[in-house]
């Protein structure tokens, strides 16, 4: 399996997995998205370093460039969740996803300037073909009169993601994806500490097994596994791979929550979809 194609398996599981923190979300509407946020970062983290341990693969960068990357992706990385979260208590499960899967388009103008690289043609006309899905599956979920705000957020947590996935690219020849996985989660939740503070800590233990869940499987691995995918292609192509992850999470939702996708839902679905698959059907190699 040649390097292109490992990326590609690599994203779109990461994608997969992706799909389902919008349902916790819901599951977790008791809680404060600082709350949600500082427990996903802290499961990530601690299994993470633990399993790197194990295995002898847990490294100490030497370099203070790397340690300053690293540092500063992790406070990124929770301004993200903080503002996926909020997005999604805001409105719903749809708006959310929907707004953040606009990350493409950022990416796609903001990734050129960063590497000095032309910008790719074929990028741009997906990541519109994204936003055109985008809108048209919007339709149904801003109908349902949401104020503008939780849309605001989804965006912002779009854009602080795409730089996030763009300064990770260049990290990925320094570090594997699961140790920059581990020290992000780190730093995000150290970040965090203070605004738990005088926050009433849950006792529920389903909301704590919720929370251990969310942070080792659908945080720890499948950020790692993204971070991994980076290695191996570009942040852009990685990027509209990920913008099909509203499609699962609406079908997630659907079975789940069980919260029915209206016609512009399913039409718009398909645009995503398709913008997605285009990455993966193409076996050029694509340069680091």
């Amino acid at each position: 399996m040649n390097s292109h194609r490992r990326g590609l398996i690599l994203v779109h599981v990461a994608t997969l997995l992706f799909g389902f923190p919008g349902l916790f979300a819901e599951w977790l509407g008791g809680l404060f998205p600082v709350q949600i946020v500082s427990g996903r970062t802290l499961f990530a983290s601690v299994s993470l370093i633990i399993g790197l341990s194990l295995f002898g693969r847990m490294t100490f960068p030497k370099d203070k460039n790397i340690w300053f990357r690293l540092v500063s992706t992790g406070i990124i990385l929770a301004f993200h969740w903080l503002a996926f979260f909020k997005a999604i208590q805001m409105t719903n499960v749809a708006i959310g996803l929907l707004t953040f899967s606009t990350f493409p388009l950022f990416t796609g103008l903001l990734e050129p300037l960063f590497f000095r690289e032309k910008i790719s043609s074929r990028d741009i006309l997906l990541a519109l073909l994204v936003l055109v899905g985008v809108s048209i599956v919007g339709k149904d979920a801003l109908n349902e009169n949401f104020g503008i705000e939780g849309v605001l957020w989804g965006l912002a947590g779009a854009a602080s993601f795409s730089v996030m996935a763009i300064i990770n690219r260049g990290l990925n020849k320094e570090m594997t994806g699961l140790q920059i996985a581990a020290y992000q989660n780190l730093f995000a939740f150290l970040t965090l500490i203070p605004f738990n503070l005088g926050l009433e800590i849950p006792v529920n233990p389903n909301t704590w097994g919720l929370l251990i869940l969310l942070g080792i499987l659908f945080t720890g691995i499948a950020h790692g596994l993204f971070n991994e995918s980076l290695a191996h292609i570009k942040a852009s192509t990685a990027s509209l791979i990920v913008s099909m992850e509203p499609l699962y999470g609406i079908v997630l939702a659907l079975i789940l929550l069980n919260q029915k996708p209206g016609v512009w839902t399913m039409v718009g679905g398909f645009l995503i979809l398709m913008a997605g698959l285009v990455p993966t059907l193409s076996i050029r190699k694509e340069p680091d």
